[in-house]
């Protein structure tokens, strides 16, 4: 690797899954409790019903807690992903080094849902493949197709 002050980042971690998975949570939470508030304020003369809903309010309210936890996690990765440096790709996240003239192919894949691009964001993860058959994944990578073109016209040159 050349001087680390010759270092340059190319790859950023996306806010767009934190925003996803936070607003998902929230909006989970809230379906679960007030699906179990509904049931104590109402008076329902059958018991299996309102047993299902408060089981029903219970999983939406778990559910919605493990998408803000996983939105947590999500925020307290790395803002810097992606760097290079001289003839050298560094994925930060994992202390990486590959050569450029190693890399084979760097391919971008979109996060989606159904064919809608999440929050009209495109970010998603890259994959580069060497000429060893080694693939590495970088995930959450904000403007993920820019980055694999800037990539791919660097390691054209070598």
């Amino acid at each position: 690797m050349d001087n680390p002050k010759e270092m340059k980042i190319v790859g950023k971690r996306s806010n767009g899954k934190i925003a996803l998975y936070l607003v998902l949570g929230f909006v989970f939470v809230l379906v679960g409790v007030a699906s179990i508030v509904f049931v104590v304020l109402a008076s329902s003369s059958d018991a299996a019903d309102e047993g299902f809903a408060v089981l029903a309010g219970i999983v939406f309210a778990m559910l919605g807690i493990g998408f803000l936890v996983v939105g947590i996690i999500t925020l307290r990765l790395p803002k810097n992903l992606i760097a290079v440096s001289g003839t050298d790709l560094i994925l930060l996240r994992e202390n990486i080094v590959i050569k450029f003239s190693d890399i084979v192919s760097i391919i971008p894949r979109i996060a989606r849902g159904r064919g809608l691009l999440y929050l009209f964001v495109a970010f998603g993860t890259i994959i580069i493949k060497t000429k060893y058959g080694e693939e590495f994944e970088q995930g959450s990578v904000a403007e993920v197709e820019d980055v694999a073109d800037m990539l791919n016209k660097k390691i054209r040159k070598y």
